[in-house]
């Protein structure tokens, strides 16, 4: 398996709703967060609309991060995955692999969500449930447990 290292800037999040206008477009996102995306502001404006309207469509997340004017400076769709490895790594991080996933993923200790985002991944393990995971070339961001239905 790959190794990679764990990036904590992207969030997971749903879309609740699409915009568009001239000027760009305006994504909601659960808990009323809303971005927007411009041409001019992102080269890959086209991409994220998708990614976005997908999200809406199939009630999957993306993960993304804004910068401080809230525009949309990265987004992916979100992966799915059960734990199947879970282990200390070193003194600041662990080591995640997923059953569905060809890398290992770390999670830092210092990460800001390290005991929610710990505690999903233990009952993913414990429960072989699935798990919303946001990656951004294979870096672990974020994780979220899968609905029974496998939507949110």
């Amino acid at each position: 398996m790959n190794e990679v290292v764990v990036m904590f800037a992207l969030k997971l999040m749903f879309v609740k709703e699409v915009h568009e206008n001239d000027a760009g477009a305006a994504i909601v996102f659960d808990g009323r967060v809303q971005g927007r995306l411009t041409g001019q502001k992102n080269p890959n404006y086209a991409d994220y609309l998708q990614y976005a309207r997908q999200s809406l469509r199939d009630r999957s997340p993306v993960a993304v991060a804004f910068d401080q004017t809230d525009h949309i400076v990265t987004m992916y769709p979100g992966l799915q995955g059960i734990v199947d490895r879970f282990a200390e790594y070193d003194a600041k991080r662990l080591r995640i692999g997923f059953t569905n996933l060809a890398s290992y993923y770390y999670l830092g200790k210092d990460h800001p969500d390290f005991h929610r985002i710990h505690a999903v991944l233990e009952h993913s393990l414990n429960n072989h449930s699935w798990v919303w995971l946001s990656a951004e070339r294979q870096r672990l961001a974020d994780v979220v447990p899968l609905a029974r239905d496998g939507k949110q």
